[in-house]
């Protein structure tokens, strides 16, 4: 089996998918507004406790879009508390905020009842950073994912055992993906595959 991470697209034969809005429910920076924030942290809230997710997100920090930054904060806090209760990983969209996100996953985050560390895995999705950055987040616990769109050297340092493979929005298989990080590692895609379902076994052992 092919195990996709991340995708908004439904599984294609001999893959298994994490598909966005079936098996995990977030809000997306892009999506994040002042007028219905509130709404649609309640809705997500439902959606979560009521659908069996599998994981939180994806949900994060980009500043790349024209969301407002502490809008964005308020509601990737949420998500993480809401990971944390539920104990659930959590799919993490990060553009130009690697910084603040390591930050939040060091000091935690500031509930009513006192801090929140995080502990559950974090999934950082369609990683194309490099390798320093990568080492960060590494350090910190993070999990790495990667999509059609990486950087090679990253993908070829990456620990096999802390490495995921996603589409994303790709329609191609990801069958093909795994065949040219294979191929990048020297490795057999069989011994890819099994590593990285053991890898999807071990983080997102409620799936089955």
């Amino acid at each position: 089996m092919y195990f996709d991470v991340h995708a908004h697209h439904s599984s294609l034969a001999g893959e298994w998918v994490l598909q966005q809005d079936v098996h995990n429910f977030g809000v997306h920076p892009w999506a994040v507004d002042a007028e219905t924030l509130g709404s649609q942290l309640f809705t997500l809230d439902a959606l979560l406790v009521h659908n069996l997710p599998i994981a939180v997100g994806e949900c994060g920090l980009d500043k790349a879009c024209s969301s407002p930054i502490d809008l964005q904060m308020e509601a990737f806090e949420h998500q993480i508390a809401m990971s944390e209760q539920l104990q659930l990983p959590l799919i993490l969209h990060c553009v130009r905020a690697a910084d603040e996100v390591l930050a939040i996953r060091k000091h935690g985050i500031a509930l009513p009842s006192g801090i929140c560390i995080p502990s559950q895995p974090w999934i950082f999705h369609g990683f194309r950073g490099k390798p320093e950055q990568m080492q960060q987040l590494l350090r910190a616990g993070f999990y790495i994912s990667f999509g059609y769109r990486y950087n090679a050297e990253s993908l070829r340092l990456c620990p096999i055992d802390r490495m995921f493979l996603e589409t994303d929005t790709e329609m191609r298989p990801v069958r093909y993906l795994y065949e040219e990080v294979a191929s990048l590692r020297n490795i057999p895609v069989e011994i890819l595959k099994e590593q990285l379902a053991d890898n999807y076994h071990q983080i997102f052992c409620n799936a089955y």
